[in-house]
């Protein structure tokens, strides 16, 4: 019989759970069901289970769990991350691979991805004493800013979506301005359609306004016009600015 050790830290929105020995699935259903039941439960969620034995575990068994706890799932923790770390044994490695398949094919809204080295899991969850978090809370004028620099290719993009649908489950009927003005970008029309739909997945208030802070050139014009198109396609409210004054003017303006 398996064992499953639960560690919280509040100060980052985490759960760490630390499994070990031959688990069944009939023993994750009991943590998910105690730990779902419990007041406590937090966004991120890093799996250990480096020492655990999944012989026991088919993939039927995965897909059926999956299935049983996706709307649980999707109303406690919409917009969070699962991170699992794992040995490089071909049977678990694949098991956790195939629940990132069934997590997506269920659209279950919570990413999920495997590691088998800790320190990438805790880097990618953004709980890792090497990164800074730069997302500030303006609780005066109910903003919430983040500011983005470097290479944003898409899926970067979407893991910003992610942190930034934790910050508004937290902070509700607050507005969001996204400094891009440092970000370098040459985005399709594909990938803009599916980030902003992924922003309408993780969306928890219709009313919220997003701004966005980019420079003053050609092409950045021309992707702020694109992404807006996209954005507003999916019933948000959405505007691009040059100047940071006249976009928080518009994000503290009254409905």
């Amino acid at each position: 019989m398996g064992t499953i050790e639960t560690k919280y830290d509040m100060a980052k929105d985490l759960t760490v759970a630390t499994a070990t020995g031959k688990m069944t699935a009939d023993d994750h259903r009991k943590w998910i069901k105690k730990y779902y039941d419990d007041a406590t439960v937090t966004s991120l969620i890093l799996w250990d289970v480096r020492e655990a034995d999944f012989s026991e575990i088919s993939n039927q068994d995965i897909l059926d769990h999956v299935k049983e706890t996706k709307q649980l799932i999707a109303d406690a923790r919409k917009g969070g991350k699962t991170a699992v770390v794992i040995d490089k044994d071909m049977l678990g490695l694949g098991l956790s691979r195939m629940r990132e398949s069934y997590f997506e094919m269920e659209e279950v809204p919570v990413a999920m991805r495997t590691f088998t080295n800790i320190d990438e899991a805790m880097e990618w969850l953004g709980v890792s004493e090497k990164m800074a978090t730069i997302i500030d809370i303006d609780k005066d004028r109910k903003i919430i800013q983040r500011t983005a620099t470097g290479d944003l290719f898409t899926e970067r993009s979407l893991e910003l979506v992610r942190e930034l649908a934790m910050a508004l489950n937290t902070h509700r009927g607050y507005n969001v301005l996204m400094d891009m003005r440092e970000t370098g970008t040459k985005p399709e029309m594909l990938d803009l359609m599916g980030i902003a739909s992924a922003c309408a997945k993780l969306r928890s208030d219709p009313h919220t306004k997003i701004a966005f802070l980019i420079p003053n050139t050609e092409e950045r014009v021309r992707f702020a016009q694109l992404f807006k198109a996209c954005m507003e396609a999916q019933g948000f409210r959405f505007r691009q600015f040059f100047d940071r004054d006249t976009a928080i003017e518009w994000l503290s303006e009254e409905a």
